[in-house]
C-alpha cells in the first residue's frame, strides 16, 4: 500500500505536518512485533511507493 493512502486511512483529515515520521515509527513498531512472534514475516519498504507484509 502507498505510504501516503495508508497514512490518509489512519489520519483521515488530520494536518499532513509530520504523519510521514510518525508512519515510519509505527511501521518499525509493526516489524519488531511481528519479529518477536513471526520471525519470518516481514513489513517491507519499498521507497517512494509504500509498505507491504512478505
Amino acid at each position: 500500500m502507498p505510504a501516503q493512502e495508508l497514512s490518509d486511512a489512519v489520519w483521515q483529515d488530520e494536518v499532513s505536518i509530520g504523519r510521514n515520521d510518525c508512519l515510519a515509527v509505527h511501521v518499525r513498531h509493526i516489524r519488531e512485533k511481528l519479529h518477536d512472534h513471526k520471525p519470518f514475516a516481514m513489513v517491507k519498504t519499498a521507497w517512494g511507493k509504500g509498505y507491504w507484509v512478505e
